[in-house]
């Protein structure tokens, strides 16, 4: 009972000695710092939070009186706000010491000055101010220590010391709002985690030696090192590529870029006759295929090299506003599909010093044809006269690109080669420009005809009674309107536009995908061999799909069924209406082929209707292999773009539909005999004429 008594005693007499404190002033608690007449804030209890009634605005004043004296306040003892639920907090100048987790889980600080004076950041001092969204750190401070800034989720903004040698552990752990940060010239150290943050976009160094920094393997776990741009000094590429740690990144950038060229050559005008020069950028491998292709006027020559050092600068003529660009794929594309772009950026400035982003692109599924032009669409009012783009990523260790283009451009197409479409295969018409070398694709949708022998088709192998309305591209390259969408995390997904998967939408602006879908480092699966893959890398990523269907005719009994390879996560629709809707992996044993790997879905055939169809996929890439390819096939349905009786095809149906039908009957025209079938009993003659006409009249 004494030894129980004893211990009691000693707790009371603990609690109350770390509750201590000199006096209190307002609302605050002061230690007097022995024999001086300066005091230390302190907390008013050793818990969380330290004050029992401390919130909003505070202001630590720059002098206090007690006892009929007057003490100047010098510093914040450890512990002093930890957890009160404080929005800011102003600190006087003579303020020169701050201690550890003295704003620990301030959970609501938006706001705090540093005095210039204070040279260190103690440990935990900002840990887990998830509201604090910038900070300027003076140039006395020589050192943060370890989970200093870590867990400040809102932290944007980050004014760093010239002065500081000392990075801790993880810092600045976690801070997922940071997109730009700095180290100084003088960093001798760099701790484990300490810019660990996948927000990171710019890491600015002024080192001139990274070799000679204590830095820890895991300083930039959690950083994308293939997007995030380390800006180096003037001249230091090469030494930060060789230096452990630093060489993770493939984003190098040197900090320094001469003056803009003061009588440039126009190389390039838009078509609102605005001039475009190429002003400087990265090496490539040769002197022929460095960045000044990238900006020439010539879709033939292109930049081959790494992807740090794919970038440029053009200035333009004046200033402009960007509502598209346009980049130009190589020359070589098609056989060398492995090196094209995935990442890059495009940026404006007026002072040549200052940069803005215009836009951004992550893991683009660029096209795998030769001198393609791929204009992407973006939505800036902002003028600008000097553009910079840069590749922060490619799909293998190199890339390669033609030419890069701000605006809408200027072309005269020449009709060139021709591919003519077939009863399961796209057509396709290529165009070139005689100026630029670039090229165009315009597809031709299959024609619907079929040859059967013994009952199958010779041209697409479909079986006699059905039609292939969607068809696997196995054995050719097949395009469909795509929207590629990427993630941060897999907790959420990003949001459809509304109405996609309807008729209705406009999917004009959407890129032209061509299928299957599969990652060249795929080592196993049905599409490892094919010489096109879409690209498609990374995990988080996804495709919303759009097939359009055309039908004339859908009998009573008709039967539709999707044959399909995937991989993760599927949902497909008709005309809005989710019919399939799939989880999980599919198998992909090695060496497996179209006919071993695929599965079908039966599709009710009320979702479809006479007229367009669109049959939407959403197909999510959520970890390892990436490959997707479908076909939807159909018996007891007619294929043809009109509705039924639109013999000519021009969406109405009329009088002009029963010449063209005359006409066909009497061998002036050639018709589709889908659409010229009126009757559907597989023949056409006269009395289909008399069945147009009653369609017409409104008889049936």
């Amino acid at each position: 009972m004494k030894k129980i008594l004893s211990f009691a005693a000693m707790m009371l007499l603990v609690t109350a000695s770390a509750s201590a404190y000199s006096f209190k002033s307002g609302n605050l608690c002061y230690n007097i710092v022995s024999g001086t007449n300066t005091v230390r804030v302190t907390y008013e209890k050793w818990a969380t939070p330290s004050y029992n009634n401390l919130s909003g605005a505070i202001t630590v004043p720059q002098t206090v009186k007690n006892g009929g004296k007057t003490y100047t306040v010098v510093g914040l003892e450890t512990n002093t706000f930890s957890g009160c639920p404080i929005t800011s907090v102003s600190l006087p100048p003579t303020v020169n010491s701050i201690g550890s987790s003295a704003f620990d889980q301030c959970s609501s600080l938006t706001s705090v000055n540093i005095p210039d004076g204070v040279t260190v950041i103690r440990e935990y001092c900002f840990n887990c101010c998830r509201s604090l969204k910038s900070i300027v750190i003076p140039n006395s401070v020589t050192k943060l220590e370890d989970f200093a800034f870590r867990y400040c989720d809102l932290l944007e903004s980050v004014t760093m010391s010239d002065n500081v040698t000392s990075f801790g552990m993880d810092a600045f752990l976690s801070c997922i709002s940071l997109r730009s940060i700095r180290i100084p010239a003088v960093t001798t150290n760099i701790g484990q985690t300490a810019f660990s943050s996948p927000s990171l976009e710019e890491i600015i160094t002024e080192i001139q030696d990274p070799s000679k920094v204590s830095i820890n393997y895991w300083a930039f776990m959690t950083t994308n090192k293939e997007t995030c741009r380390l800006i180096v000094p003037q001249g230091k590429i090469e030494a930060y590529r060789n230096a452990d740690v630093w060489n993770q990144f493939v984003n190098i950038i040197d900090s320094q870029y001469p003056d803009p060229n003061p009588n440039p050559t126009w190389n390039r005008y838009d078509a609102n006759g605005v001039g475009y020069a190429f002003e400087f950028g990265g090496n490539g491998f040769s002197s022929t295929e460095g960045a000044s292709s990238l900006c020439d006027n010539d879709a033939s020559t292109r930049f081959i090299g790494r992807p740090a050092g794919c970038w440029c600068v053009i200035q333009a003529s004046k200033e402009v506003a960007v509502s598209e660009y346009t980049l130009v794929t190589a020359n070589e594309s098609r056989q060398n599909y492995g090196l094209v772009p995935r990442s890059w950026r495009l940026q404006g400035s007026n002072d040549f010093e200052n940069w803005t982003d215009i836009d951004v692109c992550k893991d683009y599924p660029m096209p795998f044809m030769d001198q393609t032009e791929v204009v992407i669409p973006v939505k800036s009012t902002k003028k600008y006269r000097y553009f910079r783009f840069m590749v922060d990523s490619g799909s293998a260790g190199d890339v390669q690109l033609s030419e890069v283009w701000i605006n809408k451009q200027n072309h005269v197409w020449r009709a060139g080669e021709k591919v003519d479409p077939g009863c399961g295969k796209e057509g396709m018409q290529i165009y070139q420009c005689p100026d630029c070398h670039a090229y165009k694709y315009e597809l031709i949708e299959p024609t619907g005809y079929h040859n059967f022998y013994s009952g199958v088709c010779a041209g697409c192998g479909i079986e006699f009674g059905q039609e292939r309305l969607i068809y696997n591209a196995q054995d050719l390259t097949h395009y469909v309107k795509a929207l590629h969408q990427y993630r941060g995390s897999d907790q959420t997904w990003p949001s459809a536009p509304e109405g996609w998967n309807n008729v209705s939408f406009n999917d004009q602006e959407w890129i032209d995908l061509p299928l299957p879908t599969a990652s060249p480092n795929h080592s196993q699966g049905p599409f490892e061999s094919l010489h096109y893959n879409s690209n498609w890398y990374g995990e988080y990523n996804s495709y919303l799909m759009r097939f359009p269907v055309y039908l004339s005719r859908i009998t009573n009994g008709a039967e539709f069924t999707f044959r399909y390879v995937h991989d993760d996560n599927m949902k497909v629709y008709v005309n809005g209406q989710e019919v399939i809707n799939l989880e999980g992996w599919s198998s992909t044993p090695s060496g497996c082929t179209w006919a071993s790997c695929s599965s079908t879905s039966t599709i009710p055939a009320s979702a479809f209707k006479v007229g367009k169809n669109i049959v939407a996929v959403y197909m999510q890439q959520n970890y390892g292999g990436s490959y997707f390819d479908c076909e939807l096939t159909a018996s007891g349905v007619t294929v043809g773009s009109a509705q039924q009786g639109d013999v000519n095809g021009d969406g109405k149906v009329n009088v002009s539909d029963v010449s063209a039908l005359i006409n066909m009957i009497m061998g002036i025209t050639a018709m589709d005999q889908s659409a010229a079938d009126v009757n559907g009993d597989g023949r056409v003659n006269v009395s289909d004429v008399s069945a147009l006409i009653n369609i017409i009249l409104g008889i049936q």
